[in-house]
């Protein structure tokens, strides 16, 4: 839910946006091929996980 456009988790300390800010990095990062994941207790905190593919440099597309 929270990775989703607009998708905000409830809150009770008052803090606002606009629920952008995890779907944007997750938009990013699965057009890379990437992925993000979200541990998270209640009442302390959250932990997110992101994981990148990495390729050879023999495959690397050189940017001039």
């Amino acid at each position: 839910m929270i990775f989703q456009r607009f998708g905000r988790a409830p809150h009770t300390r008052g803090y606002g946006g606009l629920g952008l800010g995890l779907w944007i990095a997750r938009q990013f990062l699965e057009a890379m091929g990437g992925t993000i994941r979200v541990q998270s207790t209640p009442g302390a905190g959250a932990t997110f996980e992101i994981a990148l593919r990495c390729q050879p440099a023999s495959e690397a597309i050189a940017v001039a």
